[in-house]
């Protein structure tokens, strides 16, 4: 709403005089009703016209007074406004003048309103009048609180609100207008409120972090190596807090035996975690070959057969028994079989065999080759 006054004045040797509203306007109404843009008044007093165009209102006020032929009649407005947290405005007529007359009779140069509303002051000097009109709107209480200092995780966003005032006009630390603002990164966010002479604003700081925790794939190592592994965690705030399964709280942890391992990182309302899984494995096969054995049905040492670590996995076995003369007396594929110290089915004689033992032995398949002498004991 705008708000605008002409200096009319009715003399005594004009006894009409015309009230023309500002132009540009798709509709007018005078404060008797009559529409148009025009009105010919002829009579001292105070006149005002409305001019609408869509949402815009334009306010024209006319103050008529009789001219004796030795004042001259000037009039000024003033928009006052109460601040935020003022319960009321002083008014002050234009110094320098004798007399001051307020619309409600008072005779002093300020007055005190605690309303909203049109108020006017008449000021005489010898040789002028003037008239101030004052215009008093209440502004409304601006609270603003973007908040504390927070934290957000990566991928997410925040949404800033400012709160809802009508007619106010916002302003944020790029320049934006709206009345909430989405965060999508780390900053400083600032915003202003501003409603006529109240204004209000805050400030806050949002840090985005990244918590995801990735250890990596699970992990195998050889049971026969002297094995160390490493843990990381990732961190990016440095008020970050880390709690891994074995209760330590430091970024990176050294593990020497197998299990499971866990690590979580918090960061505000941020929380990322991961487990890996370190496994060992016999890479390679250990292995031992007797040098005699002893097949008399006692239950002990009565086969020959290669003797493997409890639980390595063996592939590609095989086993050959020689008699003195290169004649093989026995073969087998089975890494859990063995020779009872017979040749088709009838006892051999005591003496010393020549055998041929390969395989693939671990995990690794590492490939094994051995050969020596056994001696059958009867």
């Amino acid at each position: 709403v705008s708000v605008a006054v002409h200096n009319d004045t009715l003399s005594c040797n004009q006894p009409e005089i015309q009230l023309i509203a500002s132009s540009g306007f798709a509709s007018y109404v005078w404060n008797d009703g009559v529409s148009g843009s025009r009105r010919s008044v002829n009579t001292p007093g105070t006149y005002w016209v409305q001019g609408r165009f869509h949402c815009d209102l334009h306010v024209d006020t006319f103050f008529v007074f009789e001219d004796t032929g030795s004042y001259h009649v000037r009039t000024s407005v003033h928009t006052e406004r109460f601040s935020c947290r003022q319960p009321g405005t002083v008014l002050s007529g234009t110094s320098g003048y004798h007399e001051y007359l307020w619309d409600n009779g008072s005779d002093s140069a300020q007055r005190f309103v605690s309303a909203p509303g049109t108020y006017w002051v008449r000021v005489q000097d010898l040789c002028e009048i003037r008239v101030d009109t004052f215009i008093v709107t209440e502004t409304q209480e601006l609270e603003i609180d973007l908040g504390n200092d927070t934290v957000i995780c990566k991928n997410q966003s925040l949404v800033l609100e400012a709160g809802t005032y009508a007619g106010a006009r916002y302003r944020w630390q790029d320049g934006s207008s709206r009345k909430n603002f989405n965060v999508t990164r780390s900053g400083t966010y600032h915003v202003q409120v501003t409603d006529g002479r109240c204004i209000a604003a805050d400030t806050v700081i949002i840090r985005m972090t990244e918590v995801t925790q990735q250890l990596g794939p699970d992990i195998s190592v050889c049971r026969e190596d002297m094995w160390v592994q490493e843990l990381h965690a990732t961190i990016e705030g440095s008020d970050a807090e880390v709690r891994w399964s074995t209760g330590e709280r430091s970024p990176s942890i050294t593990v020497r035996d197998s299990g499971v391992y866990w690590v979580v990182v918090a960061d505000g309302q941020c929380t990322g975690s991961d487990t890996v899984r370190i496994t060992e494995e016999m890479c390679v096969c250990a292995s031992m070959i007797p040098d005699a054995f002893t097949p008399n049905g006692d239950g002990r040492n009565d086969l020959f057969r290669v003797v493997f670590q409890s639980g390595c996995p063996v592939s590609d076995y095989q086993m050959r028994v020689y008699d003195r003369w290169g004649k093989m007396v026995y073969t087998t594929t089975d890494p859990r079989g063995g020779w009872d110290g017979s040749v088709r089915g009838m006892a051999a004689g005591a003496g010393v065999y020549m055998y041929e033992v390969s395989f693939a032995g671990g995990t690794n398949r590492k490939a094994q080759f051995q050969k020596g002498d056994i001696t059958l004991i009867r």
